[in-house]
């Protein structure tokens, strides 16, 4: 008997800690990152288009890695609106007749409120406007100077966040770097605030020496100075 009871005790100590090793990996799967963007619902508003194209329209997912959102329509009747990113544009389909409205004024990280051609003056509220999290911070980089002659250096200056990473070789984590360039480079730098990050990219060109080769006859230093001869030619080059 008391075998039997150890048993069951043993079991269900088992079964109890497998059980919150599941809750502990649902609830880290439902946590998102501080600097998340979460989209949020959009309401279409139009004086011409019919009150089944007017509706709420709700964040399902991504399309072409930007944020989509569809619409039902009218009930019952299997319709389906959606505000989706093509890749160079802004559209809304209706999956019976296709695209209806689209604006091409916005980018993957700014869905247009206004500005819609096509079918119907429409205007959204809501969710539109920038699809990134407001505290992302705005990084920059300001260089002295993008294009340095041969053998000199720029420095390049980065703001907007709280700690900076800087691609070069070795990595920097100092805010203002010198860079010596021998061809055109891009460098890049990732800012950190409170956990979020934001990048940004600079080009620093290199100007090669201008190379002069002299041709010519005759002797050229006189008294123990330079002086210019007759019959010598100097011609710039580069290399």
């Amino acid at each position: 008997m008391k075998y039997r009871y150890l048993l069951k005790y043993r079991l269900l100590k088992k079964v109890t800690a497998t059980f919150l090793i599941m809750l502990i990996a649902l609830a880290a799967m439902n946590v998102q990152s501080p600097c998340a963007f979460v989209p949020r619902k959009i309401v279409l508003s139009s004086d011409q288009l019919p009150e089944n194209v007017r509706e709420d329209y709700t964040p399902a997912g991504t399309y072409n890695g930007a944020a989509q959102w569809t619409s039902s329509g009218t009930p019952g009747q299997g319709e389906l609106f959606t505000i989706r990113w093509t890749g160079s544009q802004w559209e809304i389909v209706y999956n019976k007749y296709g695209t209806f409205a689209t604006n091409n004024s916005g980018s993957i990280t700014n869905l247009p409120c206004t500005g819609w051609g096509g079918f119907g003056a429409l205007t959204l509220s809501g969710g539109c406007g920038a699809l990134v999290n407001p505290d992302a911070p705005n990084v920059s980089i300001t260089p002295s100077s993008q294009t340095i002659p041969g053998g000199q250096s720029a420095t390049l200056t980065a703001s907007g966040a709280d700690t900076y990473l800087w691609d070069t070789t070795p990595a920097s984590s100092k805010s203002i770097i010198s860079v010596s360039p021998t061809r055109t480079i891009a460098y890049s730098v990732t800012g950190t605030t409170n956990g979020c990050t934001g990048t940004a990219t600079v080009t620093v060109s290199c100007v090669p020496p201008t190379v002069y080769t002299v041709t010519g006859g005759g002797s050229y230093c006189t008294g123990g100075r330079g002086v210019a001869i007759g019959g010598w030619a100097a011609t710039p080059s580069t290399a």
